[in-house]
């Protein structure tokens, strides 16, 4: 389930009895903030290919493989940015600085619907199916991704990528959750 990650009660709640004597003027409400994160938030490791298409020459096909232990500044995340979209960090090969975001994931389902970010470096287009294992454990997830962009300048290169995202970890309440912490979800 996908929710907003930030939501305001845009009424506090009002307390109108109580079992005491008396309610205290300035503690007779009470307003709420929730915190909702999409289930698939959290820092991933990479790895694909992309086929790359070069003008008058011949196609090329570049792997990039998932590797663990991996430097912390190649870790792509994924973070909340609606009720059903994520936004990433990363692209092809590369992972850019915090605070620019390079994909859009909208979720439907257990298919995942990709655009280019607001401010992203190329323009990016779905390449085929974008899906998720929607496994239950965390340390189980697996995004799949199949996009593609062009070089913005010569010589006009375009790459389809088919990556693949497998969990990390993510920060939940100050709390690094690397596994599922429901334990009957361990039980067969």
């Amino acid at each position: 389930m996908a929710l907003w990650r930030y939501a305001f009660m845009p009424n506090p709640y009002l307390i109108t009895s109580a079992d005491a004597d008396s309610i205290l003027f300035n503690k007779r409400t009470n307003v709420v903030g929730l915190m909702f994160e999409n289930k698939l938030f959290g820092n991933y490791w990479h790895g694909g290919a992309a086929v790359v298409n070069r003008p008058s020459k011949s196609d090329t096909t570049i792997i990039y493989k998932t590797t663990i232990p991996i430097q912390e500044n190649l870790i792509w995340s994924l973070t909340t940015a609606g009720p059903s979209t994520l936004t990433c960090n990363g692209f092809y090969k590369n992972t850019v600085t915090i605070g620019k975001k390079q994909l859009n994931l909208t979720l439907k389902g257990t298919k995942l619907y990709l655009s280019a970010s607001a401010g992203a470096s190329f323009v990016f287009s779905q390449d085929g199916e974008c899906t998720f294992n929607d496994a239950k454990l965390l340390q189980e997830r697996k995004i799949f991704l199949k996009y593609k962009y062009t070089e913005t300048v010569s010589p006009f290169y375009t790459y389809h990528c088919t990556d693949t995202l497998t969990f990390r970890n993510r920060m939940r309440d100050g709390i690094n959750e690397w596994q599922d912490e429901n334990p009957s979800h361990y039980t067969k």
